[in-house]
């Protein structure tokens, strides 16, 4: 009997893993161009085209979607910005997800942005660099000449803390939850104090993480409000301790 009822249960389950993406609240990250990414917040859309954000108003209503008439963004020189994407934007006249795919195509149905959804620890694992962290009242820039890491493996995560090494658990839940820690860290002093108060800083930010974003080779990590806990730029080669 016990068989038969999780042989009953087991295609309900399958199909809910199955289940679609959400247009809403799905880091999607332009194919071909992994510094371009939407996000569909409420009743907006915002990302960035390389070093320039962007935001505009969309609504959506079944497989229709419309997106501006204005789109607000940043005028950077970008050498690796895509030089029509914003004008791509206001054409989209409908969406589909499809998998981890995002298709947005114009009223003839011609496929103007194609999207992959950057979600879950394979967007996470291997290492990162950070280059910016909360101190407890702001968010500031790594100390020049030193260097914060973070690595991501299946359940646990290390790093460097500038003077010491430190690892601990994670988990991820849904697209972007995060909760980061307890962390351990060995217990060397640093020569300089700024470092050492760096360190403490840096490790206390981590923690704090609630949420996380994974844009090309850019991670941020967010405290509770949307806040920003600590951000990153991908690491190649990176191990944790070298």
């Amino acid at each position: 009997m016990l068989v038969a009822v999780l042989g009953a249960l087991l295609p309900v389950a399958a199909h809910a893993a199955a289940a679609p993406l959400s247009l809403r609240g799905t880091n999607w990250v332009l194919r071909g161009s992994a510094s371009v990414n939407a996000v569909f917040d409420g009743a907006r859309v915002q990302g960035e085209n390389a070093c320039n954000t962007y935001r505009a108003p969309y609504t959506a209503r079944g497989a229709r979607l419309r997106i501006g008439p204005d789109v607000a963004t940043t005028k950077v020189a970008c050498p690796d910005a895509v030089p029509d994407y914003e004008s791509r934007l206001v054409q989209v006249a409908s969406f589909h997800i499809r998998g981890m795919t995002l298709t947005l195509r114009d009223r003839a149905g011609r496929r103007l942005l194609s999207y992959r959804a950057s979600i879950g620890k394979s967007a996470l694992h291997g290492g990162w660099s950070a280059t910016s962290y909360y101190t407890g009242s702001a968010v500031q820039s790594v100390e020049p000449g030193s260097t914060l890491t973070l690595e991501f493996a299946d359940a646990r995560v290390s790093g460097d803390g500038g003077c010491n090494t430190f690892d601990g658990g994670y988990r991820v839940q849904g697209v972007e939850r995060i909760h980061i820690g307890p962390l351990a860290a060995t217990l060397r002093a640093c020569a300089d104090p700024a470092l050492n108060d760096q360190e403490t800083r840096y490790l206390a930010a981590l923690q704090l993480a609630v949420r996380y974003r994974v844009t090309g080779s850019s991670l941020t990590l967010y405290r509770p409000g949307g806040t920003i806990a600590a951000t990153f730029e991908r690491a190649t080669g990176l191990t944790s301790g070298s």
